[in-house]
């Protein structure tokens, strides 16, 4: 551990983002930013931190490392050698959903607290669950992206108050994903229904995990809208804040007229079956839709999506018609649906 410690303690926000925390401990001791806490305490300055840190962190703060353990932004590593991160409380696997070297912020939540939300780290966190307003990713002074690692979560390193900046009204689609995430995050926020979708699938949505949310939307409003549209890294991408608007603008889409919608999206595809292509199917059908889906989508939360999915798949199928249909790609489309 470091020989040296900080001489004035804060207690961590619920909710905060373990860099914003670290942040207003550089501040309030007057040290250089948090990468000089970073420096001193784990010899790098910039890391991802991990449970193991914790110890040698919390004690150059003068906590407990259970008054940090909560905090957002803790990485840690599954079972199968993955990355994992913790927001509000709960794990998120993928790092697309994660903005980890972006900043948004809600200025009235700064007017009301002056620290980093935890949630406003996620890419689908668009708006503001509590006071209805876009977040916001740029200085309105400077013109350049609010940097992640500033010395306060108030103030732009330019001079600008960022907690008095303008905050324009939330669209309704990105308030309704808003609302679902602080929902699992456990933060007391009225559900109230989205106009264009069912009750039923707004229960199902309100239903999943922090990751099953952001798996679905990405599913959906990513995967399935840029089918046949692919590229080598397209599901590394990090969507931009106006990306990830659209993803849930086109997930909500689908899951309008819930599964009729879906299986319209899926239709796209019959114009692929018969490429010259190498592979199962399905594959040839929906490439790396099918595989996100069998990767990714296959925990119990997520079966209503899965069973719309694969219904869809054996209608299409029928579709084709006896003209269309070749002996070996029947019984490799029966294989590939497990009939």
């Amino acid at each position: 551990m470091s020989a040296h410690r900080v001489i004035y303690r804060l207690v961590p926000e619920s909710h905060e983002d373990i860099y914003g925390y670290l942040a207003r401990v550089a501040a309030r001791n007057h040290l250089a930013g948090l990468h000089s806490i970073l420096s001193e305490v784990l010899g790098v300055r910039q890391a991802a931190i991990s449970f193991s840190d914790l110890p040698a962190l919390a004690d150059f703060c003068r906590l407990y490392p259970e008054e940090m353990v909560n905090l957002s932004g803790i990485v840690r590593k599954t079972a199968h050698g993955a990355l994992a991160w913790q927001v509000c409380g709960q794990w998120v696997s993928k790092e697309p959903f994660i903005a980890t070297r972006r900043a948004k912020i809600c200025p009235l939540c700064l007017r009301d607290a002056d620290f980093v939300r935890g949630e406003w780290t996620l890419n689908f966190y668009t708006a503001c669950a509590h006071h209805a307003v876009t977040l916001n990713n740029h200085c309105p002074r400077c013109r350049r992206a609010i940097p992640w690692n500033r010395r306060a979560a108030r103030y732009c390193p330019c001079g600008c108050d960022l907690a008095m900046t303008d905050a324009p009204s939330a669209q309704p689609h990105s308030l309704v994903i808003a609302e679902l995430i602080a929902h699992q995050c456990g933060q007391r926020v009225p559900l109230k229904p989205y106009p264009c979708i069912s009750f039923l699938e707004h229960e199902n949505l309100a239903a999943l995990s922090l990751d099953g949310l952001c798996k679905t939307l990405w599913f959906l409003g990513h995967c399935l809208c840029e089918l046949g549209r692919y590229s080598v890294g397209h599901g590394r991408v990090k969507p931009m804040p106006s990306a990830a608007d659209a993803i849930i603008l086109n997930a909500l889409h689908a899951i309008e007229d819930w599964p009729r919608r879906f299986g319209e999206l899926i239709e796209v595809s019959k114009h692929r079956a018969f490429a010259e292509r190498a592979g199962p199917l399905l594959e040839q059908l929906l490439g790396p839709v099918h595989k996100y889906l069998q990767r990714e989508l296959q925990d119990d939360e997520l079966k209503f999506v899965r069973v719309a999915y694969e219904q869809h798949l054996r209608n299409m199928w029928r579709s084709f018609g006896s003209r269309h249909r070749r002996l070996r790609t029947n019984r490799q489309l029966e294989l590939d649906l497990g009939q």
